[in-house]
């Protein structure tokens, strides 16, 4: 009893770590929401671990967004519709030890209403295409280890892919400390566009409240719900941070230089899981703290911009085969 409450005096204090992380840390081409299928799943992966036979295997991911029609603070206002598609192989040895590699691509498009900053033809359409690794290994009968490392390329169109290019990796170590709590550790490191490498601690924790009832900080805090007995419905209740970074196209409003793009979600979903290697999620929410910054080619800030609170909707599926 007295070891479950210490630990619970904890958890609120990790959570509350790994959020003020996360906001630190750009997505995007810098830590990657695009690590949003990297450092969410690296995490995730770390903490839980795939529930598969061992063997090979391919693994496809598609999703799509859409961040409704938020207003500026002087004039404007601006929607984005996002779509995700991702593909890899992965291998699981009898021991549990995961090695995988991915390929992730997602498309976002801006629709600017009397563009504030007026530089909206040069990131209507961008892009991100990223590269990575993963592997995953039991230590002990508590201790695991998880590694990614992965190159991203986010441009706009127009863009060379070479000019958008970041690169990083992440290394985590996992404890589970019973059968209802585990905890990692990680530190993050990231290439960033026209920003300073970036060093970042990870800390993430995965608690068992009851028998359906759970805790997670992956990228955020999400809570979740077991829906039904046979475990295939679960209902999440989620926070977190994104952030993308865009090189712009040399011959655009702003040459060469850069778009960030940052909002704070607060979602609710509803996943299904027929079986292990299957899923489709939906979800919805509002999306809060949302800004724009736009920076030149030598890394100064051209314009920054606030935006008002905005409905954020969207699908998303997995399947391995």
């Amino acid at each position: 009893m007295i070891k479950f409450v210490r630990v619970s005096l904890y958890l609120p204090a990790l959570a509350l770590l790994q959020v003020a992380v996360f906001a630190q840390a750009p997505v995007g081409g810098n830590v990657g929401v695009q690590q949003g299928i990297a450092v969410r799943q690296a995490i995730d992966t770390a903490q839980r671990g795939p529930p598969l036979r061992p063997g090979a295997r391919g693994v496809f991911s598609a999703g799509a967004t859409h961040v409704a029609s938020s207003g500026f603070e002087d004039a404007g206002d601006v929607s984005v519709s996002r779509w995700s598609a991702g593909a890899g192989v992965e291998h699981v040895a009898t021991n549990g030890s995961l090695f995988g590699f991915v390929f992730d691509h997602e498309r976002s498009r801006y629709d600017f209403h009397d563009d504030p900053a007026g530089i909206a033809p040069g990131i209507e359409t961008v892009t991100a295409n990223r590269f990575g690794v993963n592997v995953r290994r039991s230590l002990t009968e508590t201790w695991s280890l998880f590694g990614n490392l992965d190159t991203t390329f986010n441009v706009a169109k127009g863009a060379e892919w070479s000019d958008g290019q970041t690169a990083g990796g992440l290394v985590s170590f996992s404890r589970r400390v019973n059968p209802r709590f585990s905890f990692s550790l990680g530190v993050l490191a990231r290439s960033r566009l026209e920003e300073r490498f970036q060093i970042l601690p990870i800390p993430g924790i995965d608690w068992k409240i009851t028998d359906r009832l759970s805790l997670r900080t992956a990228q955020g805090v999400t809570l979740s719900w077991q829906v039904d007995d046979r475990r295939k419905w679960m209902a999440d209740v989620a926070a977190g941070f994104e952030s993308r970074a865009f090189r712009l196209d040399e011959s655009g409003p702003l040459p060469g230089g850069v778009i960030k793009d940052r909002r704070v979600p607060l979602t609710a979903s509803l996943r299904y899981a027929p079986n292990p290697g299957m899923s489709a999620r939906v979800f919805a929410g509002a999306a809060f703290a949302q800004q724009l910054e736009f920076m030149d080619s030598e890394g100064h800030t051209a314009d920054k911009v606030d935006a008002d609170p905005s409905f954020v909707a969207g699908v998303s599926g997995s399947v391995r085969f």
